[in-house]
């Protein structure tokens, strides 16, 4: 809690946030869809409704936001489950934050569209990257430009801005090389991107 206070006072209005990870022993981690919402029981979402109850009134009343992100190995991994766990806690300060980079490596992960009809509403905060999945989901996996990969980010962003999403946007850029170049390009797409979409 005292983070969150802290932060509102700094003048933060959304906080990327996490429940515990949930990764069971023996299985690799990039088996993604046995982790996180795979393997999670009822309590689980009982344990995360009681503690962000708490913190998302300290968070509405200060002004702010709390977006989970939707990271692999996570209750919140997903859209349906993210969305599960902002309902139970029915706190308008907490929601999601959409990262479908994440979700695409996963299995059981929701197409675009689905996915962003699911979280309507709730989308508080957005992750872009993208990614080259040669094998499908839940195999090898590349990250690359904004503009490349499967992920369509002019459709996401087109259909946000649709349904009203209001909240910030977080480029990044998951790999090694150099970041800064990587950061001139994407920065450089997403700015044409919102152009295009009357959205600047």
């Amino acid at each position: 809690p005292m983070i969150i206070k802290r932060g509102i006072d700094m003048g933060v209005k959304t906080f990327n946030t996490f429940t515990g990870t949930l990764v069971l022993p023996g299985i690799p981690y990039t088996q993604f869809e046995r982790h996180g919402s795979g393997c999670a029981q009822i309590e689980h979402y009982q344990w995360g409704t009681e503690a962000y109850q708490a913190l998302g009134a300290i968070a509405e009343a200060g002004g702010a936001r709390l977006a989970f992100e939707t990271h692999n190995a996570y209750l919140h991994d997903l859209a349906k489950p993210a969305a599960k766990l902002c309902d139970m806690i029915g706190s308008p300060a907490v929601g999601v934050n959409l990262d479908m980079g994440n979700i695409v490596l996963n299995s059981k992960g929701e197409p675009l569209a689905q996915a962003l009809e699911i979280l309507e509403g709730k989308v508080f905060y957005l992750h872009l990257k993208n990614m080259i999945l040669p094998r499908g989901a839940g195999q090898s996996y590349s990250a690359c430009h904004i503009s490349d990969g499967i992920i369509d980010n002019r459709v996401m962003l087109k259909t946000l801005k649709e349904q009203g999403f209001d909240g910030p946007i977080g480029l990044e850029a998951p790999r090694q090389g150099d970041r800064d170049y990587f950061a001139k390009v994407d920065i450089a797409y997403i700015k044409s991107l919102c152009k295009d979409l009357g959205w600047e």
